[in-house]
């Protein structure tokens, strides 16, 4: 991936502007295996022992190269005018990771009745991470324009770190179903330990940390009658402090974001409510949702950070030695816990057949509203002791969202299949405190796909979609880009379960990525460029169904009371700018793809 990302100072006394130019090449692989195992026990019926594990493992390795570049401005022109005083920071890196999951459990299932049954749950986690990323230093030789770079790695602006999170969770469930309506509860006691080492920049034994936690999950659905019915989520996650969070060792590998961790950290506990309202006529083809629910999260994990502060020293916490000190476009960040981090969110979704052209209609719509919370601080001078006063602001970042879709589905015939569609989303971003960062933007796409069978087994597909952001506050941004792909194939094998293609991945060379990430601190443009136009073939086989209808329904049903009642636990909590409880299309587009 290749990246450009040029920032202007929020403050225009500052005069100064940063352009960083990042270039990376990585590598990697992951593998997985999951199973599960369901033990009757004795000869009443829905005592059961269930056993479930899974484990993953994943490498990666990668190179790259960080040239930042700081430029001042006369003091007498503004923002737009040339600058001058250009200085450097070039680094060269290498990095290898690899990271392990192990996870198992047991659930003890204890019929009361039969419709109610009551479960004693058990579950073990272990997760392992290694970093390894060695910098080097490059010094400009005017002699011959180049960079020349250290044999030697440069311990500063390197980190080298491993971690283990262990997680212990205890408790009971319980389970209610009659007549379509379905109750399902459990309260989960959470043990979680930290342990870590880090060697570079500093040599630090972290040693362990635990924390211990209550997490409870509730799933209601409820039949009203063969039409209508409403359903209920509910529940609480919690989100430890990381390793690097933890740790008091500032981090100067960028001298432009200097950071340092916190170990009075505390973990992160959230709560999360869904509910929505189903009328469904099958024999019409006829489908109504009406939806909302809220997050609120308490001790969340923020940045406190430093900014447009020229002369701030940043010290070392245990010997107090100063370490570095902040140019004008640099930060120095810190995690805290804040409170105030809360979203409420909406949906309507209808589906419905056109009988006259045989196809699927579906609208829907949405929106939400967030705010999320930081601190942010300016040096205000040093006193005659030393000490660097620091003025701190908390500033609070709202951003209503709303947004709507509609797309529609074929349904003609077995051979042929299209769908099209479009959507779009607006979002006004509005702060208490830092105003510049206040904007907004709308970012929308349409989209077509379509496949035909062709006699002889023979197929062609294509898909073609359109995405722009853009500003609505002058020429802040405007990106644009069209996606085309194309494949024919040929149906093989027996029952026509395989597929070959040969297909061309973007014609029109025009593939990347946009996204707008904001928060209470900054607003960011991240676009990424990809491989591109590329010419590949493939190979799909589908494999056969094994065993009876009532048999694979039965395996269904287990997998599915495993995924509501097990994994609506301890979920962490999205990152900051991503809305939660997100909706996407709805109902009725399209014939359902398994």
């Amino acid at each position: 991936t290749s990246t450009y990302t040029p920032t202007q100072s929020i403050d225009q006394l500052v005069k100064e502007i940063l352009r960083s130019h990042n270039n990376r090449l990585s590598s990697g692989w992951s593998t997985g295996l999951n199973a599960t195992y369901n033990q009757k026990i004795g000869q009443k019926a829905g005592r059961a022992l269930t056993f479930n594990i899974n484990g993953s493992y994943s490498r990666n390795n990668g190179d790259g190269n960080s040239l930042s570049q700081t430029s001042n401005l006369p003091d007498s022109v503004g923002m737009n005018s040339p600058y001058y005083g250009d200085f450097f920071k070039n680094q060269n890196w290498n990095q290898s990771s690899y990271n392990y999951n192990l996870r198992g459990g047991i659930t003890y299932t204890e019929p009361l009745s039969k419709e109610m049954s009551i479960s004693a749950n058990y579950e073990v986690q272990y997760r392992y991470s290694d970093a390894d990323k060695r910098t080097f230093i490059g010094d400009w030789n005017p002699a011959d324009s180049t960079w020349v770079y250290s044999v030697n790695f440069d311990p500063q602006y390197s980190n080298t770190q491993n971690s283990g999170y262990l997680m212990n969770r205890v408790g009971p469930g319980f389970t209610y179903s009659k007549d379509g309506t379905n109750i399902t509860l459990k309260v989960l006691y959470q043990n979680s330990t930290l342990s870590g080492n880090r060697m570079y920049p500093k040599a630090v034994n972290f040693g362990r940390r635990s924390f211990n936690d209550v997490t409870y999950s509730a799933n209601f659905r409820i039949k009203i009658d063969n039409l209508n019915s409403v359903r209920i989520r509910l529940n609480s996650s919690t989100s430890n402090p990381s390793i690097t969070n933890l740790q008091d060792v500032v981090d100067i590998s960028n001298v432009q974001a200097v950071s340092s961790g916190n170990s009075a950290l505390k973990p992160s506990y959230s709560h999360n409510m869904f509910t929505h309202y189903i009328r469904s006529n099958i024999e019409k083809g006829r489908t109504f949702m009406i939806g909302g629910g809220f997050y609120i999260t308490q001790n969340s994990i923020v940045n406190r950070v430093v900014r447009n502060s020229p002369g701030y020293v940043v010290y070392d916490p245990v010997s107090g030695q100063p370490l570095t000190t902040l140019s004008k476009t640099a930060t120095f960040s810190s995690p805290i816990n804040m409170n105030g981090d809360w979203n409420v969110n909406g949906m309507v979704s209808y589906g419905l057949p056109l009988s006259f052209m045989k196809c699927n209609l579906n609208m829907s719509a949405n929106i939400s509203y967030r705010q999320s919370p930081t601190v942010t601080g300016v040096l205000k001078g040093v006193d005659a002791q030393g000490r660097q006063n620091v003025e701190w602001t908390t500033n609070v970042s709202k951003n209503l969202s709303p947004g709507a879709s509609i797309n529609i589905g074929s349904n003609i015939s077995e051979n042929v299949d299209f769908t099209v569609g479009y959507r779009v989303n607006y979002n006004h971003v509005r702060n208490t405190f830092n105003l510049r960062n206040n904007n907004d933007y709308l970012n929308h796409s349409a989209w077509g796909n379509v496949k035909v069978i062709l006699p002889l087994g023979f197929t062609i597909a294509s898909n073609v979609s359109y995405t722009q952001n853009f500003s609505l506050n002058g020429s802040d941004f405007n990106v644009a880009y069209t996606m085309w792909n194309v494949s024919v194939g040929k149906k093989v094998f027996k029952s026509n379960r395989g597929e070959v293609n040969l297909f061309m991945n973007d014609i029109l060379d025009q593939n990347r990525s946009f996204q707008r990430v904001w928060n209470s601190l900054y607003m960011q443009n991240v676009t990424n460029t990809s491989i591109g136009r590329y010419v590949g073939v493939s190979l799909t086989y589908n494999l056969r169904n094994y065993g009876s209808k009532e048999e694979r329904n039965n395996v269904r049903g287990n997998f599915d009371s495993l995924r509501d009642g097990g994994r609506s636990q301890g979920m962490p909590a999205p990152p900051a700018g991503m809305m939660r409880g997100g909706y996407g299309g709805g109902f009725g587009g399209g014939r359902p793809m398994y």
